[in-house]
C-alpha cells in the first residue's frame, strides 16, 4: 500500500518531541500583525515554557509589548535578516544571530523595517525570582558572547551572564564533523532546542533520531539525551536550560 503522508515528527508527550519545519502550522496571536507564526511547543505537551519560531514580513510588527506581564521574561533570537526591536530598557536593529532577553516585565516590542522577510524565534517563561532581585535586559549577538568554552570538537556559546538572579541559559552548542557528546546525558534541568546549521542524530529516550537544520526539539527533565554530528559540515543549535534555583517540593 502506497503510504500517502509522512513525517519525522515524534511527540511523547510529557516526555519529549521532535519537530521538522515540515509540520509548522501558522498560529494567531492578538497584537502581532503579517507574521507566520509557529508554536513549537507549549505547556501543553508538558514545558513550562512557551516557544514560537515568527516569520515577520515587511511592516510585519507588534501593535502591544509581548510578555509584559509582571513575571514573564522573553528571549528573542533573530534566525535571518534584520528586525527592530525594542522595550524599556533596550533599543536598535537587530541582524541575524543577534538577540534580545528582555527581563520579567519588560516585555518586547518588534517591527520590520525592510523589504524582506524576517525569521525569528521567541521563548517566554514565567521567571522564578530570587531574594526580591532580578535580571536586566540583554541586548546582544552571538559574536560578542559572555562565555567561550571549548571541548575537544565542540564549542559553546553563552549568551546571557552567569549571575544568579538569572533563572535560563540560552547556549549555542557547536559539534565539528563526527563528533558527539561526550557521554548520554540524563538530568533535571529542561531544554528546548533549534537546530540552526548542519544535519545530526540525536538521542531521546533510548532511540537515535535523525535531525537537521530548523529543527526543534523539546527535552522533560531526566529524558536521556544526547547528539552526534553527521554530514561535512557543523552540526548547531541553540537550546535553553533552567539554572540558578534549587528543586521545589
Amino acid at each position: 500500500m502506497e503510504t500517502i503522508l509522512q513525517t519525522r515528527a515524534k511527540v511523547k508527550k510529557g516526555h519529549y518531541a521532535l519537530i521538522p519545519d515540515t509540520g509548522y502550522v501558522n498560529h494567531t496571536i492578538p497584537g502581532i500583525e503579517d507574521c507566520l507564526i509557529t508554536v513549537l511547543v507549549s505547556p501543553k505537551i508538558g514545558a513550562s515554557f512557551v516557544a514560537y519560531r515568527f516569520t515577520a514580513t515587511p511592516g510585519g510588527k507588534t501593535t502591544v509589548p509581548f510578555g509584559k506581564e509582571t513575571d514573564i521574561e522573553v528571549f528573542l533570537y533573530v534566525l535571518k535578516g534584520n528586525l527592530y526591536v525594542y522595550n524599556e530598557k533596550a533599543e536598535g536593529e537587530l541582524s541575524e544571530n543577534g538577540y534580545l532577553y528582555a527581563a520579567p516585565g519588560r516585555g518586547l516590542s518588534f517591527r520590520n523595517e525592510s523589504e524582506d522577510d524576517v525569521e525569528f524565534l521567541i521563548y517566554k517563561k514565567k521567571y522564578l525570582p530570587i531574594n526580591g532581585e532580578k535580571p536586566w535586559s540583554v541586548m546582544s549577538s552571538v559574536k560578542e558572547q559572555f562565555r567561550r568554552w571549548n571541548q575537544e570538537g565542540l564549542t559553546c556559546l553563552e549568551l546571557l551572564p552567569s549571575d544568579l538572579v538569572f533563572d535560563i541559559a540560552f547556549n549555542i552548542l557547536i559539534f565539528y564533523p563526527d563528533r558527539k557528546h561526550g557521554f548520554i546525558e540524563i538530568h533535571d534541568q529542561e531544554h528546548g532546542a533549534y537546530l540552526l546549521s548542519g544535519e545530526g542524530s540525536y538521542y531521546l529516550d533510548e532511540t537515535w533520531y535523525p535531525v537537521r537544520e530548523k529543527d526543534f526539539i523539546w527535552m522533560a527533565p531526566y529524558v536521556s539525551q544526547g547528539a552526534y554530528s553527521c554530514g561535512n559540515e557543523k552540526f548547531s543549535y541553540l537550546y535553553s536550560k533552567d539554572i540558578n534555583r534549587d528543586v521545589e517540593l
